[in-house]
């Protein structure tokens, strides 16, 4: 049934002379699928854009897309500098014109902010200014060098047109070459490209112009800017509007609105995460639109359709980039059009298998999608046999995993020994600003039901209900429980826990917590689990033998520019480098476990320290809950074991495994 509700969002929009079906965009994004090292596009790629495609995307920005030979920023990115990328690039152009959708590529030149393990070539930028977080001291342009970049951007939208794009689109954000030129904050030159607004804005013009010679004044053009850089001294909203004048009167089509730079790093340029709200960066937009005639494009945790048509209706924006919500889901506008809104996978911002990725060099995948690169491999398609299968085990895994085995045609039965489905992810959505992990069951629960998976909840399951299920294959996922490390003091002499000792599972559960708290780990729980109590008034100190914190995530820019900022806000003390030695009640005894000295925390070096401790929350790591699978080997035709029952991991890995699994039955 058609779902008219997003009429704005879904209407046909015209940028110049290309006429778009529909308002949503799926943004310039890294995705590590090109050929390693090489920059070339490949059928993996081609893949994953083309499901976008048939999702229904009005128009494809693809990542950006270096100019000059050998400065890449990722190992898997692609290229446009050269005219062998453009045959590739014309497979990747025709695949997705077929469903409608308009393609195009985001130039630029990662100026100061390379990765110099990736790029082969030195750092160039206006100024000889280190970037606070790469910090790399790059070589300042001369004029001379100057024109050969602005004549590579120009070559390069030429290779664009000839393979096949609708438009171009330049990077001019986020601290790269030509938001450096831009920004007073990193241009300190004294010659025509530094100092005044005109003088700053020559490079881009000029870069416009070069463009235009090579693709005609038809081909349409837009820029990504930096409307608040969000630092001291550089580009603030009332200056970006005077830039979007100046573009707009250059030639420039449509301008898309990002934020910040490598100062202010990562989440809050492009991937704000759930700890923002939907639509943060919208008023930037907002602002840029008073300014220009010409359209703008929005982005900012844009996650589902109803957020997207408000900012039209309100007339914040006249294109909404919803990318991460294509990642999850890139059938969602589809599925929105249809009305089956409690069938699309909402992004939730967790940035785990996207950006995190990202940060450490791998390709993307996705919490809630790990079809995300893998489009024609994981297509879901009949099972050779129809199977009775036994999942054991209702968090993230598990659920999956029944999902695709239902859809593959097996007949699935679920047992989970908790009331309610959803696994750790039940405890997740408890902590401060990690609500919306709940998404991720509701989803997975709500789809499971839906297909008529037989759930059995409330029952521990053994060797001898296996057994009354006769089936022919079992799914084990039974988590992981937290590891109790030998302490004095630790445990009673029943071996139960000590009344002053806590997980952070008990404390979810409203166990009592004493006014000065000890956090005995540095992962992702025992981190969550701090702000936690510190936001209901506790003492907290967190203390770990290593010499740094979040040993479990992935994105150490995340760490050190938002994390660590906003622990140091709460007054939350980090002790690296010490271990807990015994447990009293009212304190524990700190031992020394090394003799270094971490910058970032606070390192003590003392042998010992005793610290008023009313409560100690447990949280060194977990340990899989394996040993169901091992009785069950020989028992049953087929064993299979995901999620933290084999290694303990983030949401993104317990997913990927149930998928995995499921596709094998």
């Amino acid at each position: 049934m058609a779902n008219d509700q997003f009429k704005m969002l879904f209407s046909p929009f015209k940028i110049g002379n290309m006429e778009v079906k529909n308002r949503v965009v799926t943004t310039a994004h890294a995705v590590n699928f090109g050929t390693f090292m090489d920059g070339e596009i490949t059928q993996r790629y081609i893949d994953y854009e083309v499901a976008k495609a048939k999702g229904g995307y009005g128009m494809i920005i693809l990542e950006a897309t270096s100019i000059d030979s050998d400065r890449m920023d990722f190992p898997r990115g692609i290229s446009m500098w050269d005219d062998r990328f453009i045959p590739p690039m014309r497979k990747l152009t025709d695949a997705v014109h077929k469903y409608g959708t308009k393609v195009g590529m985001q130039l630029w030149h990662v100026g100061r902010e390379a990765n110099l393990a990736i790029s082969k070539k030195p750092l160039e930028a206006p100024s000889a200014i280190a970037c606070p977080t790469m910090q790399n001291v790059p070589a300042e342009m001369t004029v001379e060098r100057i024109h050969e970049v602005v004549e590579l951007f120009g070559q390069a939208s030429r290779r664009v047109k000839e393979a096949g794009c609708d438009f171009v689109e330049l990077h001019g954000g986020h601290g790269y070459l030509i938001c450096g030129f831009l920004s007073p904050y990193s241009n300190q030159r004294t010659d025509q490209y530094g100092g005044s607004f005109e003088n700053r804005a020559r490079f881009a013009l000029e870069i416009f112009a070069a463009i235009r010679k090579q693709v005609g004044p038809d081909f349409p053009l837009g820029i990504r800017i930096s409307a608040d850089e969000w630092v001291d001294g550089g580009i603030k909203l009332d200056e970006a509007k005077e830039f979007a004048k100046v573009f707009a009167a250059a030639g420039v089509d449509y301008i898309n609105v990002s934020s910040g730079n490598y100062t202010f790093p990562g989440i809050q340029m492009t991937c704000p995460s759930m700890l923002s709200a939907p639509g943060c960066l919208v008023w930037l937009a907002a602002g840029i639109r008073e300014a220009v005639d010409i359209p703008v494009l929005t982005i900012g945790r844009i996650n589902n359709p109803a957020v997207a048509e408000k900012i039209l209706q309100e007339g914040s924006a006249d294109l909404v980039g919803m990318t991460r919500a294509g990642i999850a889901d890139p059938d969602w506008i589809n599925k929105a059009k249809e009305g089956n809104l409690d069938d699309i996978r909402s992004c939730v911002a967790c940035n785990q298998g996207c950006y995190d990725h990202l940060m450490d060099n791998l390709d993307i995948t996705c919490t809630v999608n790990p079809a995300v690169g893998l489009e024609v491999e994981y297509e879901i398609k009949p099972a050779d046999k129809k199977k009775k299968v036994m999942v054991i085990g209702g968090g993230p895994a598990g659920l999956e995993c029944a999902r695709v085995a239902t859809l593959r045609g097996h007949d699935v039965v679920l047992y989970d020994e908790r009331s309610e489905l959803g696994g750790m992810n039940l405890y997740a959505q408890q902590m401060p600003g990690r609500d919306e992990f709940g998404e991720v069951t509701n989803y997975l629960a709500s789809q499971v039901k839906k297909l008529g998976v037989k759930i059995n909840l409330g029952q521990k399951v053994d060797v001898e209900t296996v057994k009354s299920e006769q089936c022919d294959a079992v799914v084990v996922a039974t988590g992981a429980s937290f590891i109790i490390p030998q302490i004095k003091g630790v445990r009673r002499a029943d071996g139960r826990l000590a009344e002053n000792v806590l997980t952070p599972l008990e404390v979810l559960d409203k166990a009592p917590v004493g006014q000065n708290v000890i956090i005995y780990g540095a992962g992702t729980i025992a981190i969550e689990t701090a702000v936690l109590l510190k936001q209901q008034g506790k003492n907290v100190v967190m203390v770990d033998k290593e010499p740094g914190f979040v040993q479990d995530m992935y994105g150490m820019v995340f760490w050190n520019c938002v994390v660590l900022p906003e622990l140091q806000e709460l007054g939350i003390e980090l002790r690296s480098l010490r271990g807990i030695k015994e447990i009293h009640p009212g304190e524990v005894v700190l031992d020394n476990a090394s003799g270094l000295a971490n910058v970032r925390v606070i390192a003590h070096k003392l042998d010992e320290e005793t610290l008023p401790a009313d409560t100690v929350v447990i949280a060194v790591g977990r340990q899989s809950n394996n040993s169901l699978r091992d009785q069950l080997v020989g028992l049953v035709p087929e064993v299979y074991a995901i999620g933290d029952c084999v290694e303990p991991g983030l949401t993104y890995s317990a997913t990927g495994d149930g998928a995995w699994i499921a596709r094998q039955i």
